[in-house]
């Protein structure tokens, strides 16, 4: 579901800096379009640890009640809404594959080997069904 959050952009002589009030985050960009790259992305990623950590994910703000806090002396504020689809987005960033070490017999490896059995594959596809059984 796509969701639009209010965000801040304050321009300074040399980059934009960015205040994410939902998430009381922020990040900056080389330029607007940067920036705009940069709010979406760490939106993303916020909303993607609180799905982690089973959190509720918060509500966007009223954009007329949001104001900037850590930038305020920076510059003239820019509030704008960043659309972000959170559940999308913590689907693919939390699909990327980690690596695991596992330890097995000699001759059970050997097997494997001659077999031309895809370890990786096959345990990701047992441990999958393990879990969709739970």
């Amino acid at each position: 579901m796509i969701r639009l959050y209010p965000v801040i952009f304050i321009k300074t002589k040399k980059e934009v800096l960015v205040e994410v009030p939902d998430f009381d985050v922020q990040t900056f960009g080389k330029d607007m379009k940067e920036a705009l790259y940069m709010a979406r992305d760490i939106i993303g990623l916020m909303g993607s640890e609180y799905i982690l950590e089973k959190k509720k994910i918060p509500a966007p703000s009223d954009i007329e009640k949001v104001n900037a806090k850590i930038f305020k002396k920076e510059g003239k504020p820019i509030k704008m809404f960043v659309d972000v689809d959170i559940e999308n987005y913590a689907l693919r960033e939390n699909n990327k594959t980690v690596r695991r070490n596992i330890s097995i017999p000699k001759w059970l490896d050997v097997k494997i080997r001659d077999m031309k059995i895809n370890v990786s594959k096959l345990l990701t596809e047992v441990l999958e069904q393990k879990v969709a059984a739970l």
